[in-house]
């Protein structure tokens, strides 16, 4: 043992003291003390990494589900547009909207929830006055403006996001959306036509736009065009069906939108009669073919893609006598069992008595107009009236009319084959009573189903000689098939038919915002003031 000992270089006494100091308490404590600050602090870096981890990682989810709410938000904006704007919801306008949107990463759904409070008008994008009481209903008609508060809620585990966003909008409500003329079928404009600062739109061909026609506006087409002879469009030109310009006078001061070929017969003479571009899906030529781009001042774009502008739906006019009552109408009826012509009668002015002349009319209550060749109801009117009759009326010999409030002519005369059942001739005149404006509205109510007589001596409404609706009063005429306006006829308003004939010197001023009981009116809705998106308390 000893020389073990001595081989391993240490004495006993060496090795008692290394053993000694190994199994010093001080010493095993310290050792153990940093021990354990090394694994806190191990443990703290691990703790303060998984919180700068949990940290980023609830930052990206706010992040996330923020966007999402907003998304949500704007979705609401989005329905409660669509619902103001929708025409079944004319005479009741929603004042709330919600709904569900996805969730674009967590697979579940997001919500919105907007609110609508209607105003009577804005200025400069402001409601004004008191907002009207969704238990009223608000209408079209009362509402000319809209508050629409949209939130957007988006949820996360135990995280949610409330995001708000705010808008004004206008309400206008429109029979034609915007459109002086519709016509629901070909369209002829002969002989000094006018349409003054209004736009036509066609569901059927322009067949001819001829002697000095002028139409200051747009002019939208299904079908061809043909231009000839005079024929002036100071808007925009839209021809689904070709266009065809036969003559060196026709002018386009807008630019031309073809779908299909456009033609010209006269090549560069006298010189360009499209004042702008022409963009056209199919050939630019002469009558023979040949590419030409002379008659156009602007760009002559063949063979390219054309937008055409959404067709406006078909308005459809019906009678229900509660929506006049609604709408603040006293009805005068003049209805006979057998609607002849026969059994209606002839009615006319009682000579002798009143003061000349004596206007006369046929088929018609006459004491409505001229009781005894004085004004009538019509021109002492305190509120509106609608006459609905199922007999001809007509007007002729220089009658005055005068209206003292908003006047309507419901005639069915015409469902029965009569025809024309609405005539206006020989210098009939409305004014106003009192010099305010009102509204006259002579209507052929719609037909499911029915075949319209063809021809222009067959046409349901006949307006000529010199019959004038005078400022400030404006005019609709409606009807689903014929109509015909001759020889120095004018109004300020619209005019809807499917077989329109205009000619010598028919003038229109365009009235785009005229409303009538029964028909489904088109809303025009613009947005005037959108607030930023904000974070819901």
């Amino acid at each position: 043992m000893t020389s073990q000992m001595r081989a391993s270089g240490k004495t006993k006494g060496q090795r008692g003291r290394l053993w000694h100091h190994s199994h010093n308490p001080e010493e095993q404590g310290a050792v153990m003390i940093m021990v354990v600050i090394f694994s806190a602090v191990l443990m703290l870096g691990a703790l303060l990494a998984a919180a700068a981890e949990a940290s980023t990682n609830d930052t990206a989810t706010r992040a996330e589900i923020s966007t999402q709410a907003q998304a949500a938000a704007e979705a609401g904006l989005s329905q409660a547009e669509a619902a103001i704007a929708n025409p079944a919801n004319a005479s009741s306008l929603p004042c709330s909207v919600q709904g569900t949107v996805p969730a674009t990463s967590t697979g579940g759904t997001d919500t919105y929830q907007a609110t609508i409070t209607y105003y009577a008008s804005q200025s400069g994008g402001v409601p004004q006055g008191a907002p009207i009481p969704c238990s009223s209903p608000p209408t079209v008609q009362s509402a000319g403006a809209a508050l629409i508060s949209s939130t957007g809620t988006s949820q996360i585990g135990i995280q949610t996001s409330k995001q708000v966003i705010d808008e004004v909008v206008s309400i206008t409500p429109q029979i034609l959306g915007g459109y002086a003329i519709y016509s629901g079928g070909n369209l002829k404009l002969t002989n000094s036509d006018e349409v003054l600062a209004g736009s036509v739109f066609v569901n059927g061909s322009l067949n001819s736009c001829n002697s000095s026609a002028q139409i200051q506006g747009n002019v939208v087409v299904t079908g061809q065009a043909v231009l000839t002879n005079g024929c002036t469009i100071t808007g925009n030109l839209w021809a689904e069906g070709g266009a065809s310009v036969t003559t060196a006078s026709p002018t386009l001061d807008g630019n031309a939108y073809v779908t299909g070929n456009l033609t010209f017969s006269n090549p560069g003479y006298p010189g360009p009669q499209f004042h702008q571009n022409a963009y056209v899906t199919g050939s630019i030529s002469d009558t023979s073919g040949n590419s030409i781009s002379t008659n156009i001042a602007g760009q002559a774009v063949a063979n390219t893609t054309v937008n055409n502008p959404p067709t406006p739906p078909t308005p459809i006019f019906t009678w229900n006598p509660t929506q006049w009552t609604q709408a603040g109408y006293q009805i005068v009826q003049y209805v006979v069992p057998n609607p002849t012509t026969s059994a209606c009668g002839s009615y006319y002015g009682v000579a002798g008595t009143g003061l000349p002349p004596y206007p006369q009319t046929s088929g018609v209550y006459t004491a409505l107009f001229y009781p005894n060749g004085q004004g009538g109801p019509i021109s002492k009117a305190t509120n509106p009236l609608v006459l609905y009759t199922n007999c001809p009326i007509d007007l002729y010999s220089n009658p005055d009319l005068q209206l003292a409030h908003d006047f309507a002519i419901v005639d069915t005369a015409c469902l029965n084959g009569t025809n024309p059942c609405i005539i206006f001739n020989n210098q009939t005149t409305f004014t106003s009573a009192n010099g305010q404006a009102h509204q006259l509205s002579v209507m052929v109510p719609w037909e499911a189903g029915r075949t319209c007589p063809t021809g222009q001596s067959s046409v349901d409404i006949q307006v000529n000689n010199a019959t004038t609706v005078q400022p400030p009063l404006v005019a609709l005429f409606y009807t689903q098939c014929g109509a015909s306006f001759t020889n120095n006829t004018s109004f300020s308003g619209e005019l809807v038919g499917s077989q329109l004939y205009l000619s010598s010197d028919f003038q229109l001023t365009a009235h785009p915002d005229m409303l009538v009981p029964g028909i489904a009116n088109q809303i025009n809705m613009q947005v005037l003031t959108r607030y930023p998106m904000n974070e819901a308390a």
